[in-house]
């Protein structure tokens, strides 16, 4: 709730600043809502342990079975999302805006083999707020424009990963009168908590291709310096269970130990990353006329693709955050 609350006054904050601008008879206000389908991809969390294979072998008339684990990769779901934006034409088309931009990502994993069973789940909560200011445009040809800005992104990003592994071992040795078999079974529980909190400079370009009848073929290119405040929190929790079964005739003899340990650890760490924003897409345009103002209607459909460079540094891991995906927005100006 109070990430939430922050980013909130960040869009309240703009719509003040946009009304004080409301005396200029040639501003134009606009609202914006989008739809974002998109996928997550997050590098270097594939610490999920997979069951591989099963083998035996016979050494020194000791049978041992085990089985070979390694590593998998996470399967990322595809999720809605939210951009909300509004902004404020004003002083000869310059054009102040923000955009609030609400998702929530997920990837996980799940294997089961020979008695073995292994999960895995990634969950994340992205917030990243925009506050730009845009230049008038710039009329290359008759039918082509574009546009520059530059501004301050914000963002609150919050990730858990939680991880169940297991791993069993089997021997047992045959003596002239007794045999002992010895089952260790361990399961091994991950929980990592990491926060990305910061914020920094942005600027990027816009371009649209008009093609008639209030048809645009638009592309916009972004880039951002993010300086944040980087938080890891892990949580360890090993289980293991021995189970010695001694045969001796006619008697049997079961001793089962269990164990338990418990490791915490954290990473506090202040972070520059660079952050890519890309989209292109095609938007339709249509005025109309609403309590005596003209107002105009445009419906954009386009594709995203958004990387955080660097942005995973859980335990011995890293990597680069993607998020792709298409985008339906609607705006209206008024």
């Amino acid at each position: 709730m109070f990430k939430f609350l922050k980013t909130l006054s960040c869009v309240l904050m703009l719509f003040t600043a946009s009304q004080s601008f409301a005396s200029n008879s040639d501003s134009q206000f606009f609202i914006e809502g989008d739809l974002l389908v998109w996928q997550p991809h997050l590098e270097g969390i594939q610490r999920l342990i997979n069951v591989e294979s099963e083998t035996t072998s016979v050494v020194d008339g000791v049978d041992t079975g085990s089985v070979n684990l390694q590593n998998k990769k996470f399967d990322f779901d595809w999720r809605a999302g939210y951009r909300l934006g509004l902004g404020y034409n004003f002083c000869s088309n310059w054009v102040l805006e923000g955009f609030w931009t609400h998702y929530r990502g997920h990837g996980s994993k799940q294997f089961s083999k020979f008695g073995l069973s292994a999960t895995g789940h990634w969950d994340m909560d992205y917030d990243v707020v925009d506050v730009l200011l845009v230049t008038p445009a710039c009329c290359a040809c008759g039918c082509f424009d574009w546009n520059a800005f530059g501004g301050i992104k914000v963002a609150l990003i919050d990730s858990e990963i939680t991880t169940r592994d297991p791993l069993r071992n089997l021997s047992s040795s045959v003596f002239t009168t007794e045999s002992i078999t010895s089952l260790i079974q361990s399961i091994n529980h991950v929980k990592d908590k990491f926060y990305f909190h910061g914020f920094g400079p942005e600027i990027g370009v816009n371009s649209r291709y008009h093609c008639g009848c209030g048809i645009s073929i638009f592309a916009k290119a972004a880039g951002s310096l993010v300086f944040a405040h980087f938080k890891d929190k892990v949580h360890v929790r090993d289980q293991s269970t021995d189970s010695t079964s001694i045969v001796m005739g006619s008697s049997v003899s079961r001793i089962d130990l269990l164990t338990n340990s418990r490791v915490r650890s954290g990473n506090d760490d202040f972070l520059c990353r660079p952050v890519l924003d890309l989209s292109l897409g095609v938007e339709w345009e249509r005025n109309f006329s609403c309590c005596n103002h003209d107002s105009t209607l445009v419906v954009k459909l386009a594709w995203e693709h958004h990387q955080w460079f660097g942005f995973n540094r859980v335990a011995l891991a890293s990597g680069d955050l993607y998020l792709d995906g298409v985008t339906l927005s609607g705006i209206v100006r008024f």
